[in-house]
């Protein structure tokens, strides 16, 4: 897992830093506030303190964090929506399992 989720972390971060940039030559600062927060609330739960597992509700939020970025990037060939049961947020699953 952990070898699988350094390959991703680089292209990601890449992509996404590259995406601020044409923001900022846009003067969208809005945008570019929005998206730099959601960044480094996408790391912030990918580090979860050096832990292998996370809560369900922590790993979903990761996985918005990332689809709020990606649709940035996309945007109309891009939607989803969430299904989520929230009596099920507070167990505990691997990081990255979504």
């Amino acid at each position: 897992m952990m070898a699988l989720y350094s390959q991703i972390n680089p292209h990601f971060l890449y992509n996404t830093l590259d995406t601020i940039v044409w923001m900022a030559e846009f003067n969208q600062s809005e945008d570019v506030i929005k998206i730099t927060k959601s960044l480094a609330q996408f790391f912030r739960l990918s580090l979860n303190q050096g832990n292998n597992v996370t809560t369900l509700g922590d790993e979903i939020e990761h996985v918005k964090q990332y689809l709020y970025i990606q649709k940035q990037r996309y945007q109309d060939k891009l939607n989803y929506s969430f299904e989520i049961d929230e009596t099920l947020l507070d167990i505990m699953v691997p990081k990255i399992i979504l």
